[in-house]
């Protein structure tokens, strides 16, 4: 009994488990409650093929979106002499690409300069064309925000976050009472 217990433990089966495995197990679990909403009129067979496809193509998009990511970001990485993951706290920490580029001497010309490679290489992936206006004020955009107060796709505040989008002071106007 002792040594039954000791082979069934977690540690042993993590030991063998790939990341193929926890995705079939995963897509196994998805796919039966999928059949049961359809079983239960909740779903269509339609609605439910979909979802599960969509499931087993989310890898593949996730990777796409950080391959995206990565180029969009990695021209101004190589103007300003720094990694990636280094930019990424910097904005997390409210510095802005532009505050970041005017320390280290480098001017906005050339920071909107690298961004718009970045844009343009990134949107290449995702087959996508920027006309040039749309491309400088997406540079622009990008230069001039931190990751501060954004929380999401919510606005400014973020969810939860203060200001225009947030849940906080300056958030959402408030509705008239009902009545009269």
């Amino acid at each position: 009994v002792t040594k039954a217990r000791k082979n069934s433990r977690p540690d042993s089966l993590r030991a063998k488990l790939t990341e193929t495995d926890v995705q079939e197990a995963m897509q196994s679990v998805h796919k039966a409650r999928l059949d049961a909403a359809v079983k239960a009129g909740r779903l269509t067979q339609a609605q439910a093929d979909e979802m599960l496809q969509r499931a087993k193509d989310a890898p593949k998009r996730w990777a796409e979106h950080e391959a995206t990511r990565a180029a969009r970001i990695a021209p101004a990485a190589k103007l300003l002499d720094m990694t990636a993951d280094a930019i990424r706290d910097k904005l997390r920490d409210g510095t802005s690409l532009a505050k970041l580029a005017e320390s280290k001497g480098v001017s906005r010309a050339k920071l909107l300069d690298a961004l718009k490679e970045g844009i343009t290489a990134a949107s290449k992936l995702e087959g996508v064309t920027f006309t040039p206006e749309r491309l400088t004020a997406m540079a622009e955009r990008m230069a001039d925000q931190t990751g501060q107060g954004r929380g999401g796709h919510r606005g400014p505040g973020g969810h939860g976050g203060f200001g225009p989008g947030g849940f906080g002071p300056g958030g959402p106007p408030q509705l008239p009472p009902l009545g009269p």
